[in-house]
């Protein structure tokens, strides 16, 4: 194979686009949890992918992996658009254009912003009929990308350029869901399910901030049974399901698979994951099944969405995510189940980092189906878990100011700069994991203005 020569590859450093520099390649993993680097990234076209050309048409000559190209051949041009950092495709002399993206590793067809962006991996762990799949498939629903983008400069994009065949069971299962009020089918023990992938790009004054949204669903059998090597551990942020049924029935006294999960889960995550870079929440599912006049609930059953002429549109968080609301949420969950679980809810504050776990709940149906049907769509919180997670890598507008509690504007109506900057900070910092060093500086200036 003919290596770049190092005229070109001076060129290739140089190159600027949008602001961004030279070539800053974002690592991230295929569906069978490989480690991709950037020479791992071939390039094809869809003839090219199929055998109908070679590379000799192209006029090139062919590589070690015949009919891909690689970034370092000699003839070729990369082309980037806005997210920059790596190519998302490229182009030879003759102008023939390879826009299709390979792992080495496994031949599958990868996002087109592979490489390009930075990836927040989210995997959903849960017992057989915990209610993984249902959210799984809502998340992926364009219509619900409409009701998150609304009233922002947010927007998302699928990103895989072609429809694989393992990926049109999914497809047919979201259309069915939306259209006909059929639950999915269980997922198959072992079933090769691909991630999606979507391009979400957040644009706050001149700054666009990007990213790859990837969602994996597994089978349930992946999650009781869980394999020290299962690509599981590849993502860096776990969503545990549980399924409100399960919370009740543990409440009963009944044998429960929830508990299993985690059981697997916390340990491998400890040894599997030392490098501390993953959070997890825990997700109550079906969570319409719950009572809301319990004392622990009672103050968290306001719902973020609604339904209007059949479409969803957002309450809660319509303007931005409101963290407040969501931590108010959050809170009342833990309180829940510390006292109806406290076994398990205290093997989880013992072994994650508070600063990384989370709790929330959704109801994806809002009813009881019976045969995998409904008949009635009242969903509940569905906007709230992934909006968690976007909000807090800077994808999607917070609304950080509140308007202040009576009690509390009484006591100041004029507050200088600097103390209103560390108010924001405070009331921002436990959503954001910040240091309570702040608490600190904001004491050390209210000092100074008593000086």
């Amino acid at each position: 194979m003919k290596k770049i020569s190092k005229k070109w590859r001076s060129w290739l450093d140089s190159f600027l686009i949008d602001g961004k520099s030279k070539i800053s390649y974002q690592k991230l993993c295929d569906s069978e949890g490989n480690p991709l680097e950037e020479e791992d990234i071939l390039f094809a076209d869809e003839n090219m992918m199929t055998g109908k050309q070679t590379l000799g048409v192209w006029g090139l000559d062919s590589p070690e992996e015949e009919n891909f190209l690689t970034l370092d051949m000699e003839g070729v041009i990369p082309v980037f658009d806005e997210a920059g950092n790596f190519p998302i495709a490229l182009k030879t002399k003759d102008g023939h254009l390879a826009y299709l993206k390979v792992s080495r590793k496994t031949k599958e067809v990868l996002p087109i912003h592979a490489g390009c962006c930075p990836v927040l991996s989210v995997i959903f762990i849960g017992a057989p009929s915990a209610g993984k799949t249902v959210h799984f498939l809502q998340l992926c629903d364009p219509a619900f990308h409409d009701m998150l983008a609304r009233n922002t400069t947010c927007s998302f994009e699928d990103d895989l350029p072609s429809d694989a065949v393992r990926r049109k069971r999914y497809e047919e299962a979201r259309a069915d869901m939306k259209n006909k009020k059929i639950l999915p089918e269980p997922n198959r023990k072992g079933e090769v399910i691909l991630p999606y992938y979507f391009y979400v790009q957040h644009r706050e004054g001149e700054e666009t901030r990007r990213a790859l949204l990837r969602l994996d669903d597994i089978d349930g059998e992946q999650c009781t049974n869980m394999e020290w090597e299962s690509k599981i551990f590849q993502s860096n942020i776990f969503i545990i399901t549980i399924g409100a049924d399960e919370l009740l029935a543990a409440e009963r006294g009944e044998e429960v698979q929830y508990t299993r999960v985690v059981k697997q889960l916390l340990p491998r995550l400890k040894v599997l994951r030392q490098d501390g870079e993953y959070e997890v929440r825990v997700m109550i599912t079906k969570c319409d099944l719950l009572d809301f006049t319990n004392p622990y609930l009672e103050t968290a059953s306001e719902n973020s969405i609604e339904l209007k002429g059949g479409k969803i549109r957002q309450t809660a968080h319509e303007t931005g995510f409101d963290y407040q609301v969501f931590k108010k949420r959050s809170r009342c969950i833990q309180n829940y189940l510390r006292k109806e679980c406290p076994n398990f809810y205290s093997n989880l504050i013992n072994s994650i980092p508070a600063e990384k776990l989370d709790f929330c709940m959704v109801a994806s149906i809002g009813e009881e189906c019976k045969d995998h049907r409904y008949e009635h769509f009242k969903p509940m919180f569905i906007d709230e878990p992934i909006l968690s997670i976007l909000a807090k890598e800077g994808l999607y507008p917070v609304e950080v100011l509140r308007e202040r509690p009576e009690e509390e504007e009484a006591k100041s109506t004029v507050k200088s700069a600097t103390q209103k900057f560390y108010d924001v900070i405070n009331r921002f910092k436990d959503f954001m994991g910040l240091p309570d060093e702040y608490d600190e500086f904001m004491d050390e200036d209210e000092e100074d203005d008593e000086e």
